[in-house]
């Protein structure tokens, strides 16, 4: 379950999504996020109404296509979620 409420808006998408490092300024390394670690499984996101609109639009997205990109990155997951 993920509090979408709870997590500051410059980091949810980093925490959703992963990062790459050097994506910013703290990235060192590469992240994986909670959408792909729940590969095969669900994900619960609570509180989605809090969150940016850009944000909501990319997780319709990932619905849609089941692929997703981490923050910074050029490559492209698969993942199995819902």
């Amino acid at each position: 379950m993920v509090n979408c409420a709870a997590l500051a808006e410059e980091l949810i998408a980093s925490e959703l999504f992963g990062h790459e490092k050097g994506a910013f300024t703290a990235a060192h390394q590469r992240k994986q996020g909670k959408l792909e670690l729940a590969n095969g499984g669900t994900v619960f996101l609570d509180e989605i109404g809090e969150m940016q609109p850009l944000l909501r639009t990319k997780l319709l997205g990932l619905c849609k296509s089941t692929r997703l990109n981490g923050w910074g990155g050029t490559s492209t997951i698969e993942v199995d979620i819902r």
